[in-house]
């Protein structure tokens, strides 16, 4: 049984996989998820001590052992409405004011895994899980005014837009090695692609023009590790940690002139902590930190407000932020077969308001999370999983880059989203 429903689950990875590039996708804290199992989607992303469902250890590998023999699938209908909304301040203002709505509002992003105990203390899995990006499509192009503001600058072809992708496979090991304490390691492999056109007013500021804009999907290969820890301290108490490294990724060569550090882009590194508390048998309540350290990565993290060419090492970024994300989960085992649940969600500001004009191409200024969901056991051996994500709307307010001529010209931008996730897992 257990072979056959292995070999399964990795054809399942490997198509999932497919699909995962067949639509470009869009995140939640930044650009990354607010949870990869469906289980902790219900619980707006905790549950780091719980090990619910097949693609839990892609979280946390250590509750690998508190998994058992499972595997399964999930898909997500994600729809996120960006709006940018560009005003006439005083002085210049070279950005065509108006209000730009991206189009595109409606993306799939699957999963799937499989985990096995080898004996009653070690257990090993695999997961394939996706990151959206920085996904954005405006029709009309809000840089279209900049080339009549200076002729020198390129005139900007519409539509504009970036799209970012990442796609990551992870092969899980855990082991118990004291009694209620495991620890867990995972070897993550990523791959990511991104898109950017509409652009080119940018090129006369980088260090290599015809790596700017409009050179189709480029690709980027790398990985990392994944490491985790999980302390059922009794009945009542668990606690959690894992840590994600940096994933060293090979360069968008397409688009070393416009990213920093010649477009070098590394996935940051992540740490989390969760902790959970069972009042009752069938009751429990998680609370999880997470910070996500997007400053260290420099196409990432990068002030744009440097005089500095586009794709140097010291270049313009999008000024991204280390990120704090704190979640509140609960879930209620309401029979045998019937487990619903919810959680809440809040993350820090990624940027700062005057750093605004790079990221109409990537407002991730989502704060606020409220989630719901449930799981059915419909036969012994399989579970349908479900979750709902209403993501806030958000509106960040601030300024164009004065470096690009942009004077103090306001920017507003705007993001909401709404997540729908269905998985079914098989238990044996």
């Amino acid at each position: 049984m257990f072979s056959k429903s292995w070999r399964g689950v990795l054809a399942l990875a490997c198509a999932t996989g497919a699909a995962a590039w067949s639509h470009p996708a869009f995140a939640t804290n930044g650009y990354f998820v607010n949870g990869f199992d469906v289980t902790q989607q219900g619980t707006a992303g905790a549950g780091l001590t719980e090990g619910d469902g097949p693609v839990s250890s892609a979280e946390n590998p250590a509750v690998g052992v508190k998994m058992g023999n499972v595997a399964g699938a999930c898909m997500s209908a994600f729809l996120p409405y960006r709006k940018a909304e560009v005003g006439t301040g005083s002085g210049t203002n070279p950005l065509t004011p108006g209000e730009y709505s991206s189009k595109d509002n409606l993306f799939l992003i699957p999963c799937a895994g499989a985990n096995t105990l080898v004996n009653d203390k070690t257990a090993v899995g695999v997961s394939l899980v996706a990151n959206g990006g920085m996904e954005t499509y405006y029709s009309q192009n809000p840089f279209a005014g900049m080339h009549t503001f200076n002729p020198g600058f390129a005139a900007a072809s519409s539509p504009l837009g970036v799209n970012l992708q990442q796609a990551f496979v992870s092969f899980n090991g855990a082991r118990t090695i004291a009694d209620g304490f495991s620890i867990g390691l995972a070897p993550v492999f990523a791959v990511q692609s991104i898109r950017a056109y509409g652009l080119e007013p940018f090129e006369g500021a980088s260090q290599n023009a015809g790596s700017v804009t409009g050179n189709g999907d480029d690709w980027s290969f790398g990985g990392g590790l994944r490491l985790g820890g999980v302390w059922d301290a009794n009945r009542w108490v668990s606690m959690a940690a894992a840590y994600q490294t940096r994933m060293w990724m090979s360069s968008f060569h397409k688009y070393s002139g416009l990213f920093a550090d010649s477009a070098k882009f590394d996935i940051p590194p992540e740490l989390s902590l969760g902790s959970t508390i069972r009042p009752t048998k069938g009751v429990a309540v998680m609370f999880d930190y997470q910070r996500i350290f997007y400053s260290q990565v420099a196409a990432i993290g990068n002030t744009e407000l440097t005089t500095a060419q586009l794709g140097t090492p010291n270049g313009p970024g999008f000024g991204w932020k280390d990120m704090n994300v704190y979640h509140i989960g609960a879930k209620w085992n309401a029979t045998d077969a019937l487990t619903l649940r919810t959680g809440w969600s809040y993350a820090t500001d990624i940027f700062n308001p005057n750093e605004a004009e790079f990221n109409l191409i990537s407002p991730g200024v989502i704060k606020q999370h409220v989630s719901v969901g449930a799981s059915y056991k419909f036969a012994p051996h399989w579970t349908l999983d479900g979750a709902y994500t209403h993501a806030f709307a958000n509106t960040v307010n601030g300024l164009g880059n004065p470096n690009f001529y942009s004077g103090s010209q306001p920017i507003g931008l705007e993001l909401s989203e709404e997540i729908a996730t269905a998985g079914i897992s098989y238990r044996w």
